[in-house]
């Protein structure tokens, strides 16, 4: 799969570069769970860089959202219109994301691109407490359809995104030591293909993504350094999620797609997305299978 297109990127390049016009969030509001540290800030960049009209910048512990918010702010261009807006929000708690939302409708914001890159991560497999494992799956899966479709909710305009940080752990086998992370990443990784077959991608077009090996703190915390691999730049992941968020990126509604791969040549391949399983999750070493045909 590393080798999927010929070209393999480790770093941004000009096609998702978010400086350039085609990739524009001018006059957009995007909002970014997980965001005030990590690869969620590093989007946060990207999406300033892109000329979003507001960026908002969503985190669990108040000091951390506010020193992000400072970062953000001092590294943000004096000639940059973007309206950088925190909210502190724990999305593991339904009673604050809806509060969240609440709060965006009294404040008249329309949220056009909803990016899902908060996560429970970690070690723990399916023969530990059965709460713990599920745990995984509250925050992993239920939280973040509670935020789709709270964010879905907002209205019928045209033209939103929903992009989800997913990882490759949906599909390596085996998984190691990290079994129920990728159990509930790889659960929500596919509703989120289930409701790109329910909303029109001209209402809202909804990609999924592998950010690519990144050296986050979570990472180093994990034990990692920079001589354990050839690590990914973290700006590879954060503009390809601004690129994803785009009407270039329409074509691949419902897939799911690693940072690495050429963007170029994922487009000369449009025509392999008749195959309605292609760059989906399902059964490896067997043709996609249509519910239509499977009760046919």
């Amino acid at each position: 799969m590393t080798t999927f297109t010929k070209i393999h990127h480790h770093k941004s390049y000009p096609a998702i570069d978010p400086t350039s016009s085609a990739n524009s969030q001018k006059g957009r509001t995007v909002l970014i769970t997980g965001s005030s540290a990590g690869i969620g800030f590093e989007i946060a960049r990207a999406f300033i860089s892109a000329s979003a009209s507001r960026v908002i910048i969503l985190g669990r512990r108040q000091d951390v959202l506010d020193a992000a918010v400072s970062n953000l702010e001092s590294w943000k261009p004096a000639s940059s219109a973007t309206i950088i807006t925190p909210f502190r929000c724990d999305i593991s708690h339904e009673i604050e994301i809806k509060e969240l939302w609440e709060k965006l409708e009294r404040e008249d914001i329309e949220v056009d691109g909803l990016i899902l890159n908060a996560a429970k991560t970690g070690p723990l497999g399916a023969t530990a407490d059965w709460k713990k494992v599920w745990e995984y799956f509250e925050m992993n899966v239920l939280a973040n359809l509670q935020m789709a479709q709270m964010f879905l909710a907002q209205g019928p305009e045209k033209g939103k995104a929903i992009v989800n940080v997913s990882t490759a752990a949906v599909h390596v086998n085996p998984v190691g030591d990290h079994g129920v992370y990728a159990s509930s990443k790889a659960s929500f990784t596919h509703l989120l293909q289930v409701l790109a077959d329910e909303v029109d991608v001209e209402c809202c077009q909804i990609l999924s993504y592998h950010p690519g090996r990144i050296l986050t703190e979570s990472a180093k915390e994990a034990g990692f350094t920079e001589e354990s691999f050839s690590w990914d730049s973290v700006e590879l992941p954060a503009a390809w999620c601004v690129w994803a968020s785009t009407k270039q990126a329409s074509y691949l509604h419902g897939r799911y797609l690693w940072t690495n791969w050429d963007v170029d040549e994922l487009f000369e391949m449009k025509e392999r997305l008749e195959d309605q399983g292609f760059l989906k999750l399902g059964l490896q070493g067997v043709d996609s299978l249509s519910h239509d045909a499977l009760f046919s």
